[in-house]
């Protein structure tokens, strides 16, 4: 099997009530077939997926602007998205092993990151 063949992935969110809507599990469980079920995750995970990092990043840069119309808000997401770095998500990247090992030190509890 290929290393990145999609039949290998697992599919897995948290749990924002928008992931663990009925509709949204049972779409899931159609249509994914390697699906973490939200009753298999924990509750208390320390958050590993280098994308929040972005999202936080977005978010603080979006909200900063303060759009008053959808348009306005629209154009200030593509700005601040095009603003993003290469050497930034390189940064997150090679910071992984530091998360990991984190996490390791305090036996699962959350990272500073």
């Amino acid at each position: 099997m290929e290393e990145n063949d999609h039949s290998s992935w697992w599919f897995q969110q948290d749990g924002d009530s928008k992931h663990t809507a009925k509709v949204v599990q049972d779409w899931l469980e159609t249509n994914a077939p390697h699906f973490t079920k939200k009753n298999q995750w924990s509750m208390n995970s320390p958050d590993l997926n280098l994308i929040e990092n972005l999202w936080a990043y977005m978010d603080r840069k979006v909200h900063a602007k303060r759009a008053k119309i959808l348009k306005d808000l629209k154009k200030i997401i593509k700005d601040e998205w095009a603003k993003v770095l290469l050497e930034m998500i390189k940064n997150l990247y090679h910071s992984y092993s530091k998360r990991l090992q984190q996490i390791i030190d305090r036996k699962g509890d959350m990272s500073d990151y």
